[in-house]
């Protein structure tokens, strides 16, 4: 289902969790630089549409979400009277207009039309179907980047410094994130946590400075925090799944992992064996 924001509507700010926007019309992977970060361009605004996150004045946003396949276009609304009250962007060839988003009965707003082979700002995207005008550049989000939409986009990261470099590029604010972790299936006949799988591999993992449950819940274990989560996968076997710190939880659709209890006794009981297998 796609569905179009109206012009006036303030959409609040959500978890963001989603991942770099295009980049000139070329896809720009989790890892490499996000144009929304960048100072220059806060005059015109940056947003992404499906996460509620941006730096628009009031955080007044207008486009479409294709929540079906994570797509969405985001632009700032800019009430403007003509073209003059309207920021000129600092890169691209289209200029800015006082147009109309969404439709011509609609307060007029800046846009940067780009249906005649203008080139968008970097970072923005010539989409249609968005104003009256034709073709505006927008910030477009691709559904395949999206780690709400797509938790396994983490695993392209082979490496702990890519994995790492990947959360570094998100924007300020996100709570989706890419995290380095320890995962280990251990049998539930095991005595001696023998692992059946061992790996440590990039996951998206929820940012929760401020949960003071899980680091209450902390593997007591090496020397540096862990909070380990477990997943039922039947007939006493477990995966765990290790996470550095104390302020993340993997995200996952279905929400199968629970946190481990280091209490008295170590509930489930193969939790402990996290410990044999250090972050």
């Amino acid at each position: 289902m796609t569905k179009t924001t109206s012009l006036a509507a303030l959409i609040a700010l959500l978890a963001p969790m989603t991942a770099a926007p295009t980049c000139s019309d070329k896809e720009v992977p989790i890892g490499e630089a996000d144009p929304g970060s960048d100072a220059q361009y806060e005059s015109w605004g940056y947003c992404i549409g499906m996460s509620g996150y941006s730096n628009c004045e009031a955080n007044q946003m207008f486009g479409s979400e294709d929540t079906e396949n994570c797509d969405s276009n985001c632009t700032c609304v800019l009430p403007c009277r003509s073209a003059s009250e309207c920021p000129m962007p600092d890169t691209g060839t289209a200029a800015p207009a006082c147009g109309h988003l969404g439709n011509a009965d609609t307060d007029p707003a800046c846009i940067l039309p780009c249906g005649d082979d203008e080139v968008c700002p970097d970072g923005m995207s010539c989409q249609p179907d968005l104003s009256p005008e034709g073709p505006i550049c927008v910030w477009h989000q691709d559904g395949d980047l999206n780690l709400r939409c797509n938790p396994d986009g983490c695993e392209q990261f082979t490496n702990q410094a890519d994995c790492e470099a990947a959360a570094e590029s998100l924007p300020d604010g996100y709570e989706l994130t890419c995290a380095w972790a320890t995962e280990l299936i251990v049998p539930g006949s095991s005595a001696d946590c023998t692992s059946v799988h061992a790996e440590k591999k990039c996951v998206a993992a929820q940012h929760e400075p401020n949960n003071d449950f899980l680091c209450e819940n902390t593997a007591p274990c090496g020397d540096q925090p862990q909070v380990v989560y477990w997943q039922d996968l039947g007939g006493g076997d477990l995966s765990l799944l290790a996470l550095d710190g104390c302020a993340l939880y993997p995200y996952t659709h279905t929400g199968d992992y629970e946190v481990c209890d280091y209490g008295d006794p170590v509930l489930p009981q193969n939790c402990a064996c996290a410990c044999d297998e250090p972050l």
